[in-house]
């Protein structure tokens, strides 16, 4: 990707409005960024920290699967974002329990209802009220090496060391 290992940012941002039409052309820059990615030589100094958002709407991608189980050997650190867990199971079925259990951090955000905090409270080991009765600004967090951390989640929009650091979003203005 760089040759000199020195450390950049990219990033893709597709509107929900192209996600079916332009599905096929995301998932190969995925790929090809996972791709390329594996085939490293060294370790940079630096993690690559890579952050897919709703990863569900992607479709099945076996190279995300391999980056999630293999890729911490590589350098690479992955933090998908998944609308629940039946997402994962849709698309991985039996690859799902392992991708889940590679993972580095599970982040529990906004349980809807009592199936969802059943899953989750199965994954997390906390009881699946306490997971329903997570207030907006709260989540769970599930670090490898420690118990889950109920915490308050940062909020880009009012948390000072974010103040100035993005741009306003025109589609949500009322939000700032």
């Amino acid at each position: 990707l760089h040759d000199e290992g020195e450390p950049f940012s990219l990033f893709l941002v597709f509107p929900p409005r192209f996600m079916n039409s332009h599905k096929s052309l995301l998932k190969l820059l995925v790929h090809t960024l996972l791709a390329a990615i594996s085939h490293r030589d060294h370790i940079p100094h630096l993690p690559t920290l890579f952050i897919g958002d709703e990863a569900g709407q992607w479709g099945q991608l076996p190279v995300l699967s391999q980056a999630i189980t293999l890729f911490r050997g590589k350098g690479v650190l992955v933090h998908t974002f998944w609308q629940d867990m039946s997402q994962v199971y849709k698309l991985y079925d039996v690859e799902a329990e392992t991708i889940i259990n590679n993972c580095s951090v599970l982040q529990v955000l906004g349980i809807a209802n009592n199936r969802m905090a059943q899953q989750f409270s199965d994954v997390t080991g906390l009881p699946a009220g306490e997971l329903q009765n997570l207030r907006p600004q709260e989540q769970v967090l599930c670090v490898r090496g420690s118990g889950p951390l109920q915490c308050r989640k940062l909020d880009y929009l009012r948390d000072r060391p974010f103040a100035g650091t993005f741009d306003v979003n025109p589609v949500y203005r009322n939000f700032t």
